[in-house]
Order: structure tokens, then sequence, then C-alpha cells
């Protein structure tokens, strides 16, 4: 499975030929853009893609505990507080590397 959440148009090629027989490609974020899949991704592969605003609190859990059990984490770019200003402005021109968080 891949759980998308950035809120960005993908090239979904690379992504959904990463996908095992079976394998979900989830989205989280949401983009004005369409999303383009090549058919051959998924009759050949079995792969889906598949979407969600929000889960359950149910949904939720399962999902954490899913991802502590099998070592799954985001990837970040940390920066501190005092750089705050440094890292919305990296986030702006998309300079950032996955998701900004700030740390003290």
């Amino acid at each position: 499975m891949v759980l998308n959440t950035a809120h960005g148009a993908l090239d979904m090629d690379p992504w959904m030929a990463g996908l095992r027989p079976k394998g979900v490609f989830r989205l989280l974020g949401a983009t004005a853009e369409p999303i383009a899949v090549a058919s051959a991704h998924l009759i050949t592969g079995r792969t889906s893609v598949s979407g969600s605003a929000v889960g359950s609190p149910g949904m939720m859990r399962r999902l954490l505990s899913f991802a502590a059990e099998h070592g799954i984490a985001a990837t970040v770019e940390v920066a501190p507080v005092d750089r705050a200003n440094g890292a919305l402005e990296r986030t702006r021109r998309n300079a950032a590397r996955y998701r900004m968080v700030l740390a003290r």
C-alpha cells in the first residue's frame, strides 16, 4: 500500500509500478487536477487506486496500529521553531521534501 497525503498532482506511473500485485494506492490529499493511471497497471498488476477524505476513529486506530506494527513512519523535514518563516517559505516554493514539521 502507498498512502499518499500530498495535495499536488503526481506522476502515477512510478507509484503504480512499485505496487505489489493487489497493491493499493490510497489518496488522502486532494488536488483539482485529474489523476491519470495507465489501465495496464490496474489490469496486469491487479492494483487499485482509492481515496478517503477522513476515516472513522476506528479506521484511524487500525491504520496507526498497522503502521506501528510494520515500522511505517512519515517522511518529514524537520525545522526548528525559530526558523518557521523559512520553513513556510520553502513550503510555498515547493522546495520542502515531503512535509515540514516544526520542532522545539
